[in-house]
C-alpha cells in the first residue's frame, strides 16, 4: 500500500527517515566491527507471484487511485554488495484491464542505479482526470494509453524518455482549477489526433531526484502544456515538426503578379494536404495577399506588354491566329517601336491631333509613359490576384489532395493585418 498524502509526501519517506536517524549507530557499529569479515549476501533467484499494490494520490483533488494486481516480479543475482546490479522482470495488471511489464537491471541495495524499460498498455485515461483536472481543467470522458517508457537513473540524475500513444480521446466536462492554465484543450487535441484517432508524443524528462523543486508528473504536464500552447499559438509550426519538410508551412509564396505555383511551394503543399488528411478535425483558412508595390508593377507590366502582343495578334493572318493564344506571341526587338505604336492608337486614351484632326505622331518614351498611365493596377485587381492565389490553394488541396472542401475555407484579404512573411506575396494559412 503506497500512499502520497497533500502535502506530496510518502508513506515510505517515514521508514526511510527512520533509517535515516539510524544511520549513525549504523556508522558506529560498522567502525567497530571493521575488523570483523564483511558477510556477503547473494540470492541466485527470487519470485514473488500473486502480489498486489495499491497507490492512492492525495496530493489532487479528488485523489487519484490505482490498484496494481497478478503482478509477478523475478529478480536474478540480488546481492547485498552496493557495486552488484541486478535483472529484474515484472508483470502485472493495472486497473484490472491495463498491463504494466517492466524490464533491466537495477541496484536494489543502494537504489542509485536503475536502466529499465517499462510498458504500459490500454491504461483507461478516465482514471488520471484527477491530474488533468489540476493541470489543464478538464475530465477525462474516454480513452485509453499506452506507454513505452526507457528509465535511467544513476545516483541522485533521472533520465526518461516517455513514448505517448493515446488512443479515441474525448475530453470531458471543464473544472474549476486554481493550479490549472485556461488553455483550450480541445483544439489542441483536434489538432495532435491523427485520421486513426491516436495521438503520439514524446516526453523526455531529466532532473535530480532531491531537488525538491522536481517531480516528474509536474514535469511531464508542464511539456504536454507547452505542447498545447505550441499548439495554440502556432499549429502550423507544430504540424511542420510532426510531419517534416523543415519548411514554414504557414506562408504559400508567389511570384509578382502570379498566382501560379512554383516547385518549391507545390512541396510545402504536399506537405500541408498530407498533414490535413491526416488530420481530420482540423479546418484550415486561406487569406490570399499582394505586394503593393512589386505586384502592382508586375500587373502594370503584363498589361502593357500584353496590348504589344495584342496589336502583333491582330496583324497574323487568321489561320494562325486560331492556331496561337495572344499571350504566346512573341514581339522581336526590331517590330517593337510598330506595334507599340499600333497599340498606343488603339487604347482608348486622349492623344493630341494635328489642324486636320490626325493624331500627331510622339516619340517612343511618350507613347511607353501614356501606354504605362493606361495600364495603372486598381485596388480591385490586386484584390483579385489575392482571392486567386488563395483559390489556387483551395483546389490544390481540394481537387489535388481529397481534403474535404468543408474544411477549407477562403477570407477576405486584408482580414489579418499581422502578416510576417517574408513577402506579401502570399497565401497565409490559418489552422483553426
Amino acid at each position: 500500500y503506497i500512499e502520497r498524502d497533500e502535502n506530496s509526501l510518502f508513506n515510505l519517506s517515514k521508514l526511510f527517515k527512520k533509517n535515516a536517524a539510524n544511520k549513525k549507530n549504523v556508522a558506529k557499529k560498522t567502525q567497530k566491527n571493521k575488523k570483523e569479515k564483511n558477510i556477503f549476501i547473494g540470492i541466485r533467484l527470487f519470485k514473488a507471484t500473486n502480489g498486489k499494490i495499491k497507490f492512492i494520490d492525495k496530493s489532487v483533488n479528488p485523489s487519484f487511485s490505482m490498484d496494481i494486481s497478478g503482478l509477478t516480479a523475478v529478480i536474478n543475482d540480488f546481492s547485498s554488495s552496493a557495486d552488484k546490479n541486478a535483472l529484474v522482470l515484472v508483470k502485472a495488471k493495472v486497473n484490472k484491464n491495463g498491463l504494466l511489464a517492466v524490464s533491466g537491471t537495477m541496484n536494489p541495495i543502494s537504489a542509485k542505479f536503475m536502466d529499465l524499460v517499462i510498458g504500459v498498455k490500454n491504461l483507461d485515461m478516465s482514471c488520471l482526470s484527477p491530474y488533468y483536472i489540476k493541470y489543464i481543467s478538464y475530465k477525462i470522458a474516454r480513452g485509453k494509453i499506452n506507454l513505452d517508457i526507457s528509465l535511467n537513473l544513476k545516483g541522485d540524475y533521472i533520465k526518461l524518455n516517455n513514448k505517448v500513444l493515446i488512443d479515441q480521446l474525448s475530453i470531458g466536462a471543464k473544472v474549476e482549477s486554481k493550479t490549472a492554465s485556461n488553455l483550450p484543450v480541445k483544439f489542441a487535441v483536434a489538432l495532435l489526433t491523427n485520421k486513426r484517432g491516436q495521438i503520439k508524443i514524446n516526453i523526455p524528462v531529466k532532473g535530480n531526484i532531491n531537488d525538491p523543486q522536481f517531480s516528474i508528473a509536474s514535469v511531464v504536464f508542464t511539456i504536454i502544456k507547452n505542447l498545447i500552447v505550441k499548439a495554440i499559438t502556432s499549429p502550423i509550426s507544430l504540424l511542420t515538426a510532426i510531419f517534416g519538410g523543415g519548411e514554414d508551412l504557414k506562408y504559400i509564396l508567389f511570384e509578382s503578379g502570379r498566382s501560379d505555383f512554383t516547385q518549391s511551394e507545390i512541396k510545402k503543399l504536399e506537405i500541408l494536404a498530407k498533414a490535413l488528411n491526416d488530420r481530420p478535425r482540423v479546418k484550415v483558412e486561406l487569406e490570399g495577399s499582394f505586394d503593393p508595390v512589386l505586384d502592382k508593377k508586375a500587373i502594370e507590366d503584363e498589361k502593357f506588354n500584353m496590348l504589344i502582343k495584342m496589336a502583333k495578334y491582330r496583324d497574323l493572318p487568321k489561320k494562325q491566329r486560331i492556331r496561337v493564344r495572344p499571350e504566346d506571341v512573341v514581339v522581336r526587338p526590331e517590330e517593337y517601336e510598330k506595334y507599340l505604336k499600333k497599340a498606343w492608337k488603339k487604347a482608348p486614351i486622349k492623344k493630341e491631333r494635328n489642324f486636320f484632326g490626325f493624331i500627331k505622331k510622339q516619340p517612343v518614351k511618350v507613347m511607353e509613359k501614356m501606354l504605362r498611365e493606361y495600364c495603372k493596377a486598381t485596388d480591385s485587381e490586386l484584390r483579385d490576384l489575392a482571392i486567386q492565389r488563395a483559390k489556387q490553394v483551395e483546389d490544390f488541396l481540394v481537387n489535388r489532395k481529397q481534403v474535404s472542401s468543408n474544411r477549407v475555407f477562403i477570407i477576405e484579404p486584408g482580414t489579418r493585418k499581422n502578416i510576417k512573411a517574408k513577402t506579401l506575396r502570399c497565401v497565409v494559412i490559418n489552422i483553426r
